[in-house]
């Protein structure tokens, strides 16, 4: 029997609500742009559709990841509890996603 994995949102206060940067019915966010991802790989006729489909899925699931590392953190979500939700130690989640989370950061102010 598959059981769901540990999610972040057990822990953050208002779990159930996704950062105002997220909102899914705010256009272009990157919820939208997976469902959107989702929707051609299922139409897609051949292969290389197919395959590039998947491909821009795993890109954009990355960055609803990293999002939700950000809102994690935003909430007072410490390291060490992102890292037990992906089996590492505080330092290894800090590794995993700071840069990551910073870079997105700065890419949203440069584009305000």
């Amino acid at each position: 029997m598959w059981v769901a994995p540990h999610t972040l949102a057990n822990e953050l206060p208002g779990r159930g609500r996704l950062p105002s940067y997220a909102d899914p019915m705010e256009p272009n966010t990157p919820l939208e742009r997976l469902q959107e991802a989702l929707t051609e790989l299922t139409a897609a006729n051949d292969p290389q559709s197919r395959l590039a489909s998947a491909r821009r899925i795993r890109q954009l699931a990355e960055e609803v990841e990293l999002d939700q590392v950000r809102a994690a953190r935003e909430q007072g979500t410490s390291w060490s509890k992102i890292g037990g939700v992906y089996g590492l130690t505080k330092q290894g989640a800090q590794q995993r996603f700071r840069t990551a989370t910073k870079r997105a950061k700065k890419d949203a102010a440069a584009s305000s």
